[in-house]
C-alpha cells in the first residue's frame, strides 16, 4: 500500500485489493472457536506449571494471574471467573505470599 501510494490511484486500489484477499484469508482462519480453542490450550498450560509448584515468587506468581485473568475473561467463562477472585485474594500482599496456597489455587482452577 505504501509504495502504491507513490504511484497512482489505480494502483492503491489493487493494492487495497490484494490486501483485501490476503486478510480475508487470515480471517478464515482466526474463527472464535479456534481462537477460544488456543487460549484454553495456553490457560491449561499455565494452570500445569502452577499446579507442579513452579510460581515460587511473588513476582512469576503476579504474573501468571493476570495472564490467567485475561485469558478467563476471552473465554468469557462464568465459573472460571468467578473463581478468579481468591487467586487474586492471594496476591494481595507481596510479604505474605504463599507459593502452596498459590498452587493450591491454581490446581482448584484448573479442576484437579
Amino acid at each position: 500500500m505504501h509504495r502504491a501510494g507513490s504511484k497512482s490511484v489505480t494502483a492503491i486500489r489493487a493494492a487495497a485489493s490484494g490486501l483485501d484477499t490476503i486478510l480475508a484469508r487470515i480471517e478464515s482462519k482466526l474463527t472464535p472457536a479456534k481462537l477460544r480453542g488456543r487460549e484454553r490450550q495456553i490457560l491449561e498450560e499455565i494452570l500445569s506449571t502452577g499446579a507442579e509448584g513452579n510460581y515460587l515468587d511473588y513476582v512469576s506468581a503476579e504474573q501468571a494471574f493476570m495472564a490467567v485473568q485475561m485469558l478467563v475473561i476471552e473465554l468469557d467463562d462464568p465459573d472460571l471467573e468467578a473463581e478468579l477472585d481468591e487467586l487474586a485474594n492471594s496476591l494481595n500482599n507481596d510479604e505474605r505470599y504463599r507459593p502452596a496456597q498459590f498452587r493450591r489455587l491454581l490446581i482448584n482452577l484448573r479442576g484437579d
